[in-house]
């Protein structure tokens, strides 16, 4: 995905995460101040408050932190069938990372959208460690908006952020023209699916890289001159991101 953020951007990044309840694999919405905002989890275990702006939180100082590679932010609104579809997405990674996390205190994501057709997950951290929320319980700053970073930057920040843009599919009914679905199975081939894109899908292959997970091409093998080539691990080691992360076999991922 391409860079949503320049550095100066970056540092005008944070929100605030309300105490909530969370039961086993469901998503509770919390009372919002400025956005709407929802409390997920696992197995009474709450690891991510996610919370969304749209056209009625827009001012200019949040636009430009949403604006990313677009024209313009927070132009348009997410329905509330996608926003459960993304959050169907995190209560995936909720359901991976529940039964290793270490947690003190959930995550922060806050959402916004833009005009670019792209979508994408970042964490955002200064002088903390994003991933120590998940592998050690460390407890980083929380704001009540988004909006009180700027006052607040030498105390710093560890957040997630994501940007959701538009026209990435000739989908006409189902979300304002804007692409997006959510469809009722993952990967579900529906001619509904084809004509739009599946944000939990997407969402959740993009949280993956908001958590550290990246990839490197690995070449398996040459053949008439042609490269055959798979997507690998590359960043592993005692402090990963994925230090925390475990398959159903209890086993830790391996680079390749």
């Amino acid at each position: 995905m391409k860079k949503l953020l320049s550095a100066r951007k970056k540092k005008a990044i944070i929100y605030a995460v309300a105490a909530g309840i969370c039961v086993s694999g469901t998503v509770l919405p919390q009372p919002a101040e400025a956005a709407e905002q929802f409390d997920i989890g696992w197995d009474g275990k709450t690891l991510f408050n996610v919370k969304y702006y749209g056209v009625g939180d827009y001012n200019a100082a949040r636009a430009s932190i949403f604006k990313g590679n677009g024209t313009t932010a927070l132009n348009y609104d997410l329905s509330s069938d996608l926003k459960s579809g993304l959050n169907k997405a995190f209560k995936w990674w909720a359901e991976i990372l529940g039964p290793g996390a270490n947690i003190s205190q959930p995550a922060q994501y806050f959402v916004g959208t833009n005009d670019d057709r792209n979508a994408g997950a970042n964490a955002i951290q200064s002088k903390y460690n994003f991933a120590d929320i998940f592998q050690s319980g460390q407890i980083v700053p929380q704001f009540n908006d988004i909006d009180d970073l700027e006052n607040n930057l030498d105390n710093g920040y560890a957040l997630g952020q994501i940007i959701i843009g538009q026209y990435l599919s000739p989908d006409t009914s189902n979300d304002g023209n804007y692409g997006w679905i959510n469809t009722a199975y993952y990967a579900n081939p529906t001619p509904e699916a084809i004509i739009g894109t599946d944000i939990s899908a997407v969402m959740y292959h993009e949280i993956g890289h908001s958590l550290g997970i990246s990839a490197d091409k690995k070449i398996l093998d040459v053949v008439s001159g042609k490269n055959y080539c798979a997507g690998v691990f590359n960043n592993f080691g005692e402090k990963s991101f994925t230090a925390h992360l475990y398959n159903q076999y209890g086993q830790q991922p391996k680079p390749g």
